[in-house]
C-alpha cells in the first residue's frame, strides 16, 4: 500500500501525486479536475465499480493536512475546505473527502467534549456528507512499523485498506462497508439517510430477447 511518509505535502500538486497513486492501487477510475455544473472543478472523482453497484465519491486535496505542518490543521483553514467541500457534494449529489490527512491516531466515533480541529472536522462535516481521507501510521514496540489508508465518513469507515480483526480476509483492494455508504438528508428534526451507492443498469441484447 502507498506509503504517504514518501511524498512531499508542501503543495496541493505534490499532495495529489500519493492519491492518484493510491486509486491506481486499490481499483478506483480517477476522473481529475472534474467539472461540476457551475463550472467549478473538484480534484478527483472516484468511481468504483461492483457487480451490482457502482460507488462514487470525489476526494477534495489540500496541502500540509499533518501536524507536522505549522498551522497545516489550523481551524480556520479547515472551516474554509468544509465550506469548499460542502459546496461540491451538494453539486455532485455525493459525499466529498478532504485529504491527504496524516495522522498516527484514530479519528473519533463520537462521544468526546473536547476534540482537535480535525477531529471536529470529521464530526461535524460528516452530517454536510463531508469526510476524510486518512493516512495512519504508528511504530510498534519492536520497532517495526505500519501504515494503513481509510475513508473516514461521520466518523465510520467507510472504506479501509485493512483488517480489523487477524481473523478478517482483506484483500488488496481493501474493505468497504456498504452501512456506511449514505448521504444525510435529514429534514427538520427526521434524521434520515439515504444511500448513494447507483445499482448497474443491465441492458438486454437482442439474442438475449430471443
Amino acid at each position: 500500500m502507498i506509503d504517504l511518509r514518501a511524498f512531499d505535502l508542501g503543495t496541493e500538486v505534490c499532495a495529489e501525486e500519493p492519491i492518484r497513486q493510491l486509486a491506481k492501487a486499490v481499483g478506483w477510475e480517477c476522473e481529475e479536475q472534474y467539472q461540476l455544473p457551475s463550472g467549478s472543478r473538484i480534484d478527483f472523482l472516484m468511481t468504483v465499480r461492483g457487480n451490482h453497484n457502482i460507488l462514487q465519491f470525489g476526494v477534495e486535496c489540500k496541502p500540509k493536512l499533518s501536524s507536522t505542518y505549522q498551522r497545516g490543521l489550523h481551524v480556520t483553514k479547515l472551516a474554509d475546505y468544509l465550506e469548499q467541500c460542502v459546496d461540491y457534494s451538494r453539486e455532485l449529489g455525493l459525499p466529498v473527502f478532504l485529504g491527504p490527512y496524516v495522522g498516527t491516531g484514530n479519528l473519533p466515533m463520537g462521544g468526546f467534549n473536547n476534540v482537535s480541529s480535525i477531529d471536529a472536522f470529521t464530526l461535524f462535516g460528516g452530517r454536510l456528507n463531508v469526510g476524510v481521507l486518512h493516512y495512519q501510521y504508528w511504530v510498534n514496540w519492536d520497532a517495526t512499523q505500519e501504515h494503513r489508508w481509510m475513508l473516514v465518513l461521520r466518523g465510520k469507515r467507510m472504506w479501509r485498506s485493512y483488517a480489523l480483526a487477524s481473523q478478517e480476509s482483506v484483500g488488496p483492494k481493501g474493505y468497504y462497508d456498504r452501512d456506511v455508504m449514505t448521504m444525510c438528508a435529514t429534514q427538520g428534526s427526521s434524521k434520515k439517510r439515504v444511500s448513494f451507492l447507483k445499482p448497474i443498469k443491465r441492458i438486454a441484447t437482442v439474442e438475449a430477447i430471443k
